[in-house]
């Protein structure tokens, strides 16, 4: 396994653990984090603070349930990319939806731009109808 595919796996399990500032070290200070997907989170969020912010949101407004299932990760030198199913249960009715995230790895290892994409747009009126 890559060394950069390591090392997102190893953020990966920090976030999902909720050690956001934990997880926020395998990124570079000056990170640059693109979210285009049409939903509450759509932005750009800089730096370790702007990541940590859209976790925390995310997270908030899913009540905590969001997961999100790694199927696979591609990682070389310069580049990490990884494919994930994302799901909750609002209401317990499941919610499923795919997402890709597409990462440039600084020559020290930290992640400096990540582009998240997601094939759901309508997970918004999800989120808009529990009132966030």
């Amino acid at each position: 396994m890559h060394k950069n595919e390591e090392n997102f796996r190893a953020a990966l399990d920090l976030f999902n653990n909720r050690e956001y500032e934990a997880a926020a070290q395998y990124f570079s200070e000056d990170l640059i984090w693109h979210y285009p997907c049409r939903n509450p989170l759509q932005g750009v969020y800089h730096g370790r603070e702007g990541l940590i912010d859209f976790f925390t949101r995310l997270y908030d407004m899913s009540n905590g349930a969001v997961k999100a299932d790694t199927l696979w990760i591609l990682a070389d030198d310069e580049h990490v990319v990884r494919a994930a199913r994302i799901h909750f249960e609002p209401g317990g009715k499941l919610v499923e939806w795919f997402g890709a995230s597409v990462c440039d790895v600084r020559p020290d290892g930290l992640i400096n731009e990540a582009w998240i994409y997601e094939d759901d747009v309508e997970v918004s009126k999800i989120f808009a109808a529990m009132g966030h």
